[in-house]
Parts: C-alpha cells; structure tokens; sequence
C-alpha cells in the first residue's frame, strides 16, 4: 500500500514542478530569439542582463554579440539532451525532488554563464567603439529611458 503523501510535500512538489515549466519556457523563447525562426529572420534583439542597453545598440552590436554567445553556448545536442534530463526526472516514478533541485541548479549556473557571456562581448564591442561611437550609444540610451 502506497502511504499518500502529506499536503506540504504534495504543494512543494508542485511548486518545483512549476519552475521547471517555467525555466523551459524561458529557454524556448530564448532558443527562439537567438536562432531568428521565432519571426523568420535573424534575431531582433540580444538582451541577457544587458537591459535597456540592448534596445540602443544597432543591428551589428546585437548580433556580433549574439555570435558570440552562441559561440559560448555549447552545442544544440548538449541542450536538447539538458532537457531530456529535465523530462526524465518529472516523468520519474517515484520522483525525486533532489534530483530535479541538482538539474535546476545546473541550468541556472549555466543561464548565468550566458549572461556573463552576453556581458563580457558587450564591453568588448564598446571597447572597439571609437568616442563617436560611444558617444551615439550613450545618446540612444538616453533617449530609450525617456520612452
């Protein structure tokens, strides 16, 4: 006989479950926005804790910076299979809070590397920048926060 789990534990599971779907779904907008099919076009924008930021860089900042984070990103097969990973432990019987808690952890550090990535490619890009240059985004960021 199977002893039913205790109401704390049920809305625990449930709650972490609900974290998980919603990570995926982050990821998938993501996925879409970085490889261009979400509108059938190159993607639009870059933003990975770049903020308002990204709103000012032109068209070549924002995909020179994507190229380079996809560069840093890893191959689609270690993703797809991340969240294989990410199935097979909600799918699990019994289920295993911990195991899904490690997985969880794992793809937030590898979330975190990105954004660093994103991060580290946008001061490379401003540091090519002539003054002008600088000076035109500085000016588009102003202008954005006004919006």
């Amino acid at each position: 006989m199977v002893k039913p789990q205790s109401p704390r534990r049920l809305w625990r599971v449930v709650l972490v479950v609900s974290l998980c779907l919603n990570l995926a779904l982050i990821g998938m907008i993501a996925g879409a926005a970085f490889s261009g099919k979400a509108m059938g076009g190159p993607p639009s924008r870059v933003s990975f804790g770049l903020g308002p930021v990204t709103d000012a860089l032109d068209r070549d900042d924002r995909r020179a910076i994507a190229r380079e984070v996809r560069g840093r990103m890893g191959n689609r097969v270690a993703r797809r299979a991340d969240m294989q990973s990410l199935v097979d432990v909600l799918i699990a019987d019994p289920f295993d809070p911990d195991a899904l808690h490690d997985l969880i952890r794992s793809q937030s550090q590898q979330a975190a590397e990105v954004v660093s990535s994103a991060q580290a490619a946008f001061v490379m890009r401003v540091n090519n920048m002539t003054p002008d240059q600088r000076a035109a985004l500085a000016q588009r960021i102003t202008k954005g926060r006004r919006r």
